[in-house]
């Protein structure tokens, strides 16, 4: 009877234990199908040089506190400063007369190979009566300081701009180490440096620069003139230097990469761009391109980003994602779009990168040229019988004028991004670069500025009859941010501007060759050619009109000379642009849509 029992009790348990082992089982190969549809991951690849993209929440940010730390603040104060030069070392090239300095522009130093003169000095900070006690440098009787010439083109203009870097040891100066000077010896107003950054700074996800406007005394004892005297050498624009300082005081990694544009097109066309490691590394050739400001020597993602842009067979979208901050980029543009910043298409702005990130920041830098006002274009405001500006220069405004260049032009010739942009415009106009808010700053910074332009040294830079325009450009302000916002619409409804390429001698005659026009309306487009004799196009050798394709060729050959290749482009719309390119004469005058190219005694053709 026991032994039935027993029975009865196993051949009940045991269906049930047998139901738990393959509900268990089942459970077992639900989780085993579960992770071969979604394995953990494991690492069958070399290990990455850099480290995966940050997440969202580590996106770099700008420290708007720094714009009223440090003495900062008072956007319409003038401090006073004070520099005493004298003569180092021969063994530092700082064994020089002050004078020197001025006599040779920073091209010259470049194209010769060497560092630029520059001398030691002493800097201080006090009022209109001379250095006073509680401010910066007061009692300092050894230079603290070495003085060199800034800028690049600036550089060769009368009056010169000014690097002050502080000697290891000295006290830093507003917690910076350099102090640049600009003169902005080629913009009459004086400000539009300072009235950019101080715009930018208020725009939440951009990036600006601490400014402050200095009325500088020197005084020279490099010569050896008896008991020399403090001269006025007039208003300068104080300009945060970019480096590891910068990067500290606005709250970014000091550990990221932080570059200079020089003449970067986000492109390696002549393969500069090389990892430190490369034998083939050379530093002035990378610096060229792209200069290195920060503390980080690796050059791995930076190099990563252009060749991924340049890599079509990768969807822009996620070269984009990946790369850029598309706010911070979107708002970098838009700004400068409004402003009328035109030169910063490959150069005058900086990237930043912060550790253990794919991505990188527009952070703007120069930004003398806004609203292309200066000297050379004033008294076309002036002339009635005048092409306007957005004419003359129409390229150059809207978002053509950052065509030519590869990331700007595979991101905006796509629908997505281009919306994005107007977009942004629209916001950054109605809330941040508005005409009152533009042109309140203006007249502010005019009344400080325009007194000193009046005076000696600066009428070197500007007459008489040029500062009588003074006040009239100030005036022009709103009507000409309307322009730059006309002047975009215009560019994103049309064609964009084109490339000329230098012409070929064939077996059927001369090549001649361009870049397809991108037309945001989708119509055909068509091109006018005209090869001339003279830059004005009076002597025409032939010409062309309405050209469907990218390319022509003129049966005859061209005898040896010097020739002009002249560009337009139009569609059925109405829609018009030049070619991209220029030509300058002596009187700085620019011709848009024009190349000129030499036919050789060989029959070869050269870039003239």
């Amino acid at each position: 009877m026991k032994k039935f029992k027993f029975r009865i009790v196993i051949a009940f348990i045991l269906p049930i234990i047998l139901l738990i082992g393959v509900f268990a089982l089942s459970f077992f190969q639900l989780r085993l199908t579960a992770d071969t549809v979604n394995p953990v991951p494991v690492v069958t690849e070399p290990m990455k040089i850099k480290l995966p993209t940050a997440s969202p929440e580590e996106i770099a940010e700008d420290d708007k506190g720094v714009y009223t730390r440090d003495g900062y603040g008072d956007d319409t104060s003038v401090i006073t400063m004070y520099l005493t030069a004298r003569r180092g070392n021969e063994a530092e090239n700082s064994d020089n007369e002050f004078d020197e300095l001025a006599r040779h522009s920073k091209l010259e130093y470049i194209s010769d190979g060497t560092d630029p003169h520059r001398t030691e000095c002493i800097i201080q900070e006090g009022d209109e009566n001379g250095p006073k006690e509680g401010y910066y440098g007061y009692g300092v009787t050894a230079p603290n300081a070495t003085v060199s010439i800034r800028g690049n083109s600036s550089s060769t203009a009368l009056l010169k701009s000014y690097k002050i870097t502080l000697h290891d040891g000295a006290k830093p100066w507003r917690s910076q180490t350099v102090i640049n000077l600009n003169k902005h010896a080629r913009e009459m107003w004086g400000f539009s440096q300072k009235l950019t950054c101080d715009i930018v700074k208020t725009i939440p996800g951009m990036f600006s620069l601490r400014t402050q406007f200095v009325h500088l005394y020197v005084k020279d004892e490099t010569t050896g003139e008896e008991n020399p005297q403090f001269v006025d050498y007039g208003l300068f624009t104080q300009l945060e230097q970019p480096n590891v300082s910068y990067l500290k005081n606005h709250g970014l990694d000091e550990n990221g990469e932080f570059y200079k544009a020089e003449y970067f097109e986000f492109n390696d066309l002549y393969g500069d761009l090389k990892l430190v490691t490369d034998p083939l590394y050379k530093e002035v050739a990378f610096g060229n391109v792209i200069e290195n400001k920060g503390r980080d020597n690796d050059h791995t993602n930076l190099i990563n980003m252009v060749n991924d842009i340049n890599d079509y067979t990768i969807p822009i979208s996620e070269t984009l994602e990946r790369y850029f901050d598309e706010d911070n980029m979107m708002k970098w543009m838009a700004s400068q779009i409004l402003l009328g910043n035109t030169d910063v298409i490959n150069r005058n702005y900086l990237l930043y990168s912060p550790p253990n990130s794919d991505k990188f920041y527009f952070i703007i830098y120069d930004c003398d040229g806004i609203l292309s006002l200066n000297t050379d274009n004033v008294a076309l405001y002036n002339d009635p019988t005048a092409q306007s500006l957005k004419e003359r220069r129409q390229y150059q405004f809207g978002i053509t004028n950052f065509f030519g260049v590869t990331l700007y032009e595979r991101v905006f010739t796509q629908k997505e991004y281009v919306k994005k942009l107007s977009d942004m415009v629209e916001w950054m106009r109605a809330e941040y670069i508005t005409n009152e808010r533009v042109y309140g700053l203006a007249k502010e910074y005019a009344a400080i500025c325009k007194p000193f332009r009046s005076r000696e040294p600066e009428t070197i830079l500007f007459s008489e009859q040029r500062m009588s325009f003074y006040d009239t450009t100030i005036d022009l302000i709103p009507s000409l941010l309307d322009e730059t916002v006309e002047a975009f619409h215009d560019s994103i409804s049309g064609l964009t501007p084109f490339f000329i390429i230098l012409p070929q001698v064939t077996e059927d005659g001369t090549l001649f060759a361009w870049v397809a026009a991108h037309n945001y309306a989708g119509l055909a487009v068509k091109y006018d050619l005209a090869v001339t004799r003279d830059v004005l196009a009076t002597d025409i050798v032939f010409e062309e009109k309405d050209l469907s394709g990218v390319r022509y060729t003129y049966e005859n050959s061209l005898p040896p000379g010097d020739y002009y290749i002249r560009m337009s482009a139009s569609d059925a719309a109405g829609h018009f642009t030049y070619a991209n390119e220029y030509v300058t004469d002596d009187a700085t005058t620019k011709y848009y849509g024009v190349i000129a190219f030499t036919v050789k005694r060989d029959g070869s053709i050269i870039y003239t």
